[in-house]
């Protein structure tokens, strides 16, 4: 008899430490599972690290880089800002990476990135998480230009993620696009017998718009660039085109706009020519000043840009 009910007491207490375990991995009434953490990484291209003013390798270094993301709503809101260092990109070939947390986030998304920020968009200083809507940061533009942009450029991009819960690819391509248009020089003067001493930009647009999409955006400041001193550049006025010779914000070549003003010596008289052709410059564009013999004179060209890569 005890030995039946001491088998009977061993079964019991097998079943109660059956029930035991299997309770313990239900999720209780009213409690929410913890999601394992979910990141998403974008790639962009460009590189981390700064070499030297000379190098044109400069022109896509990132030394900062804030991601702004927005749920999507009526109106759509500020949710999170990310910012990285550009020490804590990965860099991948050509490629920079950034990954962010996502974790216990999903839908719709659209992020808007910013590199390079500093002293150049402290408008973005002002933005306020759940307040500041998408309209209101495509409306920001950056701080008013003073002297020559040097490395490493503003640069801005938009991108949409239907679902960053479920996003279609692991890793997310972002188009960076510098906010300034680049010009370079291209002038034998053993050909067009013009040698060029001084160069002056006058009338640009001394801000821009930080993205491709804004509307209603207020009025730019304009101003002239310092005068520069072409004959004192190393190469100049030989068959050497002279690259990344100076950079500014998106404007509109024209008589009653943008001019271009070119100063040196033509056949041995002191000349002063401008620009002439009406002409859109667009950032994230590199544009080349061709100087052309024509007969005993010679015209500034200038082609309609190519993308900056």
């Amino acid at each position: 008899m005890r030995c039946r009910l001491l088998k009977l007491y061993i079964l019991l207490a097998v079943c109660l430490l059956m029930l035991v375990s299997a309770c313990s991995n239900e999720v209780l009434p009213g409690s929410v599972p913890e999601e394992q953490e979910r990141t998403i990484t974008f790639t962009l291209p460009g590189r981390k690290h700064f070499v030297s003013y000379a190098s044109l390798d400069n022109d896509d270094t990132v030394l900062e880089l804030d991601i702004f993301m927005f749920r999507e709503g009526t109106p759509s809101l500020l949710e999170k800002v990310f910012h990285l260092e550009g020490s804590s990109l990965g860099q991948a070939g050509t490629n920079l990476t950034a990954t962010i947390d996502v974790t216990n986030r999903s839908g719709k998304r659209i992020f808007y990135f910013v590199a390079n920020a500093e002293n150049k968009a402290s408008a973005l200083e002002n933005v306020s998480i759940e307040l500041t809507t998408e309209a209101d940061i495509q409306r920001l533009v950056s701080d008013v230009q003073s002297g020559f942009f040097k490395p490493p450029y503003l640069m801005t991009a938009r991108q949409e993620i239907n679902n960053i819960k479920y996003p279609t690819d692991t890793e997310i391509q972002v188009l960076l696009k510098r906010r300034v248009a680049r010009f370079d020089i291209d002038n034998d003067s053993l050909v067009t017998n013009f040698r060029i001493d001084k160069i002056l930009a006058d009338n640009i647009n001394l801000q821009c718009p930080l993205f491709d999409y804004a509307a209603n955006t207020p009025p730019l400041a304009t101003g002239t660039l310092p005068l520069i001193d072409f004959g004192a550049i190393e190469g100049n006025n030989g068959a050497n085109l002279i690259e990344n010779l100076f950079c500014f914000y998106p404007t509109e070549i024209g008589a009653d706009k943008t001019v271009i003003w070119f100063e040196g010596e033509l056949n041995g008289e002191r000349r002063i020519y401008s620009l002439k052709k009406d002409l859109l410059i667009e950032a994230n564009k590199r544009y080349i000043l061709s100087i052309k013999k024509a007969g005993a004179n010679f015209d500034i060209e200038i082609g309609d840009g190519e993308d900056d890569p």
